[in-house]
């Protein structure tokens, strides 16, 4: 099936930005994506193969990428695309117009992930060094995710913090005017957790995230799911406390 499906590593199968999600085209035994690399010629599949291949990738590789995602892009890699967005000015280019490019104007561009039976852009493929940096990088606080252990960065996994968020966050915890709500759920064997932080007299949060909830699909219940969150936003108020001069809230 590899062979057949042109894949070489689990890069090869993931939504481009996900990490955790299989392309929904490799599910249907289809991969629309090229590949520079010179693959044999292959003879049709049998329809119970593809079977086989699809459960693997539910029951086995798809848990294993929850508990375990992909990092960030480093590199092309062999596949190749059809189109290329302009990070810039949102400009759609095809795989030829790409290739003609020089390597400083290709760094402004970002392969799109297209499922091919509903065109329906899938996300964006961003490497590692086209990654832009702006003024927020360099905050102080921004730096609490990079020095947590590994568990309590897959708890915080698809989480977007800025400088704006913790500068919030800081000012409303000083006037004891911090509230936190959250979720945690399973379906099919999958756990995901969500939570947020408000005022207190407001009802709209001014800070919200979700995540997947590690774990095996054998040993997922609701309790993983539920103490997720709550573990998620105490990490951070608690993170967060080592910036400021206050010791307590």
């Amino acid at each position: 099936m590899r062979l057949n499906l042109r894949l070489l590593t689990a890069s090869d199968i993931v939504c481009t930005d996900k990490r955790t999600r299989i392309h929904p085209d490799i599910l249907r035994g289809r991969n629309a994506r090229g590949s520079e690399l010179n693959w044999p010629n292959m003879m049709d599949i049998p329809k119970s193969w593809y079977e086989i291949f699809q459960n693997v990738l539910k029951n086995v590789i798809s848990p294993q990428l929850q508990s375990t995602p992909l990092g960030p892009w480093i590199d092309e890699g062999h596949q190749s695309f059809e189109n290329y967005v302009d990070t810039a000015s949102n400009q759609t280019i095809g795989s030829d117009e790409y290739k003609g490019l020089d390597p400083n104007t290709k760094c402004r561009y970002n392969a799109i992930d297209v499922e091919n039976t509903s065109g329906k852009i899938l996300g964006y493929r961003i490497l590692k060094n086209h990654m832009r940096h702006d003024d927020d990088t360099h905050s102080p606080n921004l730096d609490i995710k990079a020095k947590p252990p590994k568990w309590l960065r897959n708890l915080w996994r698809g989480t977007q913090f800025n400088r704006k968020t913790h500068d919030t966050t800081i000012a409303e915890l000083e006037k004891d005017n911090v509230c936190m709500a959250g979720d945690g759920s399973v379906r099919d064997q999958l756990g995901a957790h969500a939570w947020c932080l408000a005022q207190k007299e407001r009802d709209e949060p001014f800070f919200k995230t979700s995540s997947p909830v590690d774990g095996s699909r054998h040993t997922m219940r609701a309790l993983r799911a539920e103490s997720s969150h709550i573990l998620a936003g105490i990490a951070y108020i608690c993170s967060l406390e080592k910036t400021t001069q206050q010791e307590n809230y």
